[in-house]
């Protein structure tokens, strides 16, 4: 049986947004609540949210959309800390898991599933979303790279893992995935952009 989670990366520093920008509120919720409800639509009852930075309220911020919070206390050293206590958080039953970020708040439950399904299972496949010419998150990892992804350290992220040529790759389109919060700029120019969801 398929048991695929959803992993919310939200324990980064905020450093260049001047303060938590996962506890921000748009459109009357926090930038983090908006993206754990996608990923609860997506995956039920089996969303995981690492938090670093205010954590207990971050983990508040949530409300019933996360099943799961994880304090990662090396969260300053790096994304790579991150993903690793989450995917170490997990069971052994868990045959996927999709990485997304807090703050990539345009990408929706449609998208998710469909690396769900472009994943269709594979343990040595692993799915990316293709923005532009990057490749990144959301990506699904099959039980195969879950392993790697619990030894991840500091800032180096899991993207040497989707390029890695013993695994099978897929890709699902998604140009809305290029665009995250980094300075409270960045959030004022999503909002008046009539793109907000």
């Amino acid at each position: 049986m398929e048991t695929v989670w959803t992993i919310v990366l939200a324990a980064g520093a905020s450093t260049r947004f001047g303060r938590s920008k996962m506890l921000v509120p748009c459109d009357g919720k926090p930038l983090v609540r908006i993206v754990a409800a996608a990923a609860q639509a997506a995956t039920p009852e089996r969303v995981l949210v690492v938090t670093g930075r205010d954590a207990a309220d971050v983990a508040a911020a949530c409300g019933d959309h996360a099943d799961l919070t994880v304090f990662n206390p090396h969260y300053k050293r790096g994304i790579g800390t991150s993903i690793a206590r989450g995917v170490a958080a997990l069971g052994p039953n868990v045959t996927g898991v999709i990485i997304t970020l807090a703050d990539q708040v345009l990408v929706d439950a449609g998208h998710l599933r469909a690396l769900i399904r472009a994943w269709a299972g594979d343990a040595n496949t692993n799915v990316a979303t293709r923005c532009n010419d990057n490749l990144g998150p959301p990506a699904l990892f099959g039980r195969n790279a879950l392993p790697r992804l619990a030894e991840l350290d500091a800032d180096t992220g899991a993207r040497a893992i989707l390029r890695d040529a013993a695994y099978s790759r897929r890709e699902v389109r998604f140009d809305a995935a290029g665009l995250d919060i980094d300075t409270p700029e960045d959030l004022e120019a999503l909002v008046k952009s009539g793109t907000w969801p």
